[in-house]
């Protein structure tokens, strides 16, 4: 990512624009933050920034958001109490309240903005693990590569926080994990500005009906 002046109205997601099947073609986009939930309502979507949009490990290039998906953890409204203090988004998934294996439980996605992006994909995947379990999240979804399905009927909970979710308080969980990189690598080379780039797209989200 290039070093830009961030705009905090703004999120980049991948987009399966061209509903391709498994979402093997995506898009990296920005649109308002408060028109997200139309992208989540009708287009498969990833955290991830890919090469050349090719939906893989190997080509994943940064994100600058985090999206949990909690599948049978913390009930609905915990969660929208849990993540309240934060500028976050909730939506629930098609298995929401769908007995699944015997289990009829709140399954739902929180989706949380960065204030900066994060380019070192090893730290990604390490911090997701983490994240995933302190919050009873699905641990199969910290991979780069994960991609989310939409839901039409969803319910949708945005936060009234602008308080960014911080994520420098697992950095030491990250960095002392023996097989995370030291902890004397300068921030640079995991971080970036959260900005704009030659390879977006210019999805008009708030376009969609």
């Amino acid at each position: 990512f290039m070093n830009n002046k961030i705009n905090e109205n703004a999120i980049n997601i991948s987009v399966n624009i061209d509903s391709l099947p498994h979402a093997n073609n995506l898009k990296w986009t920005m649109g308002n933050w408060e028109d997200i939930f139309k992208v989540t309502a009708l287009y498969e979507y990833s955290a991830t920034k890919f090469k050349n949009g090719k939906r893989n490990n190997i080509s994943a290039k940064g994100v600058s958001t985090i999206i949990l998906d909690i599948d049978d953890g913390q009930t609905l409204e915990e969660g929208i109490e849990t993540f309240k203090e934060f500028k976050s988004l909730i939506v629930t998934t098609k298995s929401h309240q769908v007995d699944k294996k015997g289990l009829i439980a709140d399954r739902y996605r929180v989706i949380l903005p960065l204030n900066q992006s994060i380019i070192d994909m090893e730290y990604y995947s390490k911090l997701m693990r983490y994240l995933t379990r302190f919050y009873d999240a699905d641990i199969a979804c910290s991979d780069p590569a994960r991609y989310y399905s939409p839901n039409p009927k969803q319910e949708v909970y945005y936060s009234a926080s602008e308080e960014y979710f911080d994520i420098n308080k697992f950095d030491e969980l990250v960095c002392n994990d023996e097989e995370v990189m030291s902890a004397n690598i300068p921030s640079s080379k995991i971080f970036s500005e959260k900005s704009k780039t030659n390879s977006e797209v210019k999805f008009h989200w708030n376009s969609m009906n």
